[in-house]
């Protein structure tokens, strides 16, 4: 009587345990700012190496400013690409055609890879 009532207080430990884990980390399926995030999305890698165009990003002033969603496994959604304010259209372009090769370490917002709207003023 004494080994099952060990037994069960042992389950019943381990399952509060791992229950009021589970309880404290909530992952947003809703795409987030850099702002909201505990660390936002960055630029890693390229995924085809013949392909050149990694993201010039411009510094100062931004002359050309694009926005996508990186996804949480850091692949940028091609289909969200926008633009936002444009001054050279050939650089534009090339970003527009490179950024599905953009790798990018994901967004991490409670210990969770979040997708994220990513903003880049590009040359």
């Amino acid at each position: 009587m004494l080994r099952k009532s060990l037994l069960l207080g042992v389950f019943m430990i381990g399952s509060s345990v791992s229950a009021s884990a589970q309880d404290h980390i909530v992952c947003s399926l809703q795409p987030i700012f850099a702002f909201q995030a505990d660390v936002p999305a960055r630029f890693v890698a390229l995924r085809d190496s013949s392909h050149l165009n990694s993201p010039q990003l411009a510094l100062g002033t931004q002359r050309n400013l694009v926005q996508f969603l990186v996804n949480s496994f850091g692949v940028v959604e091609a289909h969200t690409f926008k633009v936002l304010k444009v001054n050279d259209t050939s650089a534009v372009a090339r970003a527009r055609a490179s950024a599905v090769n953009w790798i990018f370490s994901p967004a991490r917002q409670n210990h969770c890879a979040v997708p994220q709207l990513v903003q880049l003023s590009v040359e």
